[in-house]
């Protein structure tokens, strides 16, 4: 759990970013896909830019989730953002990406 004070300080960096990428670990399933949906479109209403990665496709059975299409299969990252957040992952490594 974390306090109060380590929440306002992620909020805060967050909102001091524009371009920011979002991702989640390999192989994603339904809770990785929602949060990084969901996420994205709370961005995206605060006017930033947002991308969606991942190292692997989701699965067929999550095509109807609204903005599944805009999830990138990539394992790397080209361009510069601000930002990357790692929803569902205690290490970068289990993004599958660099």
């Amino acid at each position: 759990m974390h306090s109060l004070a380590e929440v306002n300080s992620i909020a805060e960096v967050i909102t001091q970013r524009q371009r920011l990428v979002i991702t989640s670990h390999a192989r994603p399933d339904g809770d990785s896909i929602g949060s990084q949906l969901a996420l994205a479109l709370a961005l995206r209403k605060m006017d930033k830019e947002v991308v969606i990665v991942s190292h692997d496709p989701a699965p067929l059975y999550f095509s109807n989730f609204s903005g599944i299409d805009d999830l990138e299969i990539t394992t790397t990252v080209e361009e510069k953002f601000d930002a990357v957040i790692a929803l569902e992952c205690g290490y970068v490594d289990r993004t599958g990406s660099s």
